[in-house]
């Protein structure tokens, strides 16, 4: 399972992937020294302004512990490394990162959030079947199983809104696990907002952190039938 939590600020003129590496490793207690350089970092500056999909896209990654952050020109993701070890430990990270960041100056505004979970489940288990999930598909009279198939959708849910993709034929490596074959349910619930002085967003983290994972836990566990969610015998967390 992959698991990650998503902050997107407001415009700025310097590259939050310019500065808070650096401040965050005096901030964060046991992060490693070392920044690494994703792909996009080699993109001039200039040409991902003028693309407004990069300017939340990673650049540079920290590692501390079970945990790593990214970030962007205008993005601070934190994620958890593989095996996920829970939302205690990884609130904890998420809040150490963006308080020590809301409360550096290198921000001055925030405007959305997001977590998103990825887990594939093993054909072993599902048989690559969409009908061990909780939803119907029927196209041209057909009913929809066990053939090739993506969806991808928008659910809305008050102010929250979540993403939900599905793939039945994915071929993946995963970490302890190896080559596994399956269906990946790739669930990210969002929230979206005026823009907001990066104190005030920092004061209501740990109890927003706490409402999206709990929103997007519950699409995900709505997703699966009862026998399936028995067959995964899941920790409840």
């Amino acid at each position: 399972m992959d698991a990650l939590f998503e902050v997107h600020f407001a415009p700025s003129e310097a590259s939050l992937a310019s500065s808070v590496p650096g401040f965050l490793m005096f901030a964060i207690p046991g992060i490693d020294r070392t920044v690494q350089s994703l792909p996009l970092g080699s993109v001039p500056k200039e040409f991902r302004d003028s693309q407004p999909g990069l300017s939340f896209q990673p650049l540079v990654r920290l590692e501390f512990g079970r945990y790593f952050i990214n970030v962007g020109d205008r993005s601070l993701i934190v994620g958890a490394k593989l095996p996920y070890s829970g939302w205690s430990g990884f609130r904890s990270a998420i809040l150490s990162a963006l308080d020590a960041v809301l409360g550096s100056g290198l921000v001055t505004s925030v405007v959305q959030c997001s977590i998103r979970y990825i887990d594939v489940v093993e054909q072993s288990i599902i048989a690559s079947d969409i009908s061990a999930l909780d939803l119907g598909m029927r196209i041209a009279g057909k009913e929809i199983t066990i053939e090739r198939t993506t969806i991808t959708t928008r659910l809305q849910d008050g102010r929250l809104v979540h993403d939900v993709m599905i793939n039945n034929s994915v071929d993946a490596q995963v970490v302890n696990r190896g080559a596994v074959k399956g269906i990946i349910i790739n669930t990210a619930t969002i929230d979206e907002f005026e823009e907001e002085p990066a104190a005030k967003f920092k004061e209501r983290l740990p109890q927003l952190a706490d409402e999206i994972h709990a929103s997007n836990k519950k699409v995900f566990f709505g997703l699966l039938t009862e026998d399936l969610v028995a067959k995964l015998d899941p920790i409840y967390e």
